[in-house]
């Protein structure tokens, strides 16, 4: 991906990031203005995003995570 393209994109994916949940996927129709490729990696941003995000929120997660952030400040 050329620089300025990345820049478009993480323009738009950075802005609907700052919106509610329900209210990107409209905001992201509209920024990209009919270029679907430039909505398709914005799409695939937030959902990465959204992903990532909900695993760290899993408890065992969290717990191991506790643990071994624990067991690294001890060393």
């Amino acid at each position: 991906m050329k620089p300025d393209r990345w820049l478009e994109v993480k323009r738009v994916f950075d802005a609907a990031l700052k919106l509610p949940p329900g209210e990107r996927p409209r905001y992201v129709l509209e920024a990209c203005d009919g270029d679907d490729g430039l909505r398709l990696e914005v799409e695939s941003l937030l959902q990465s995003f959204d992903e990532a995000e909900g695993f760290m929120e899993h408890p065992a997660v969290k717990e191991v995570a506790d643990q071994i952030i624990s067991s690294q400040v001890k060393k």
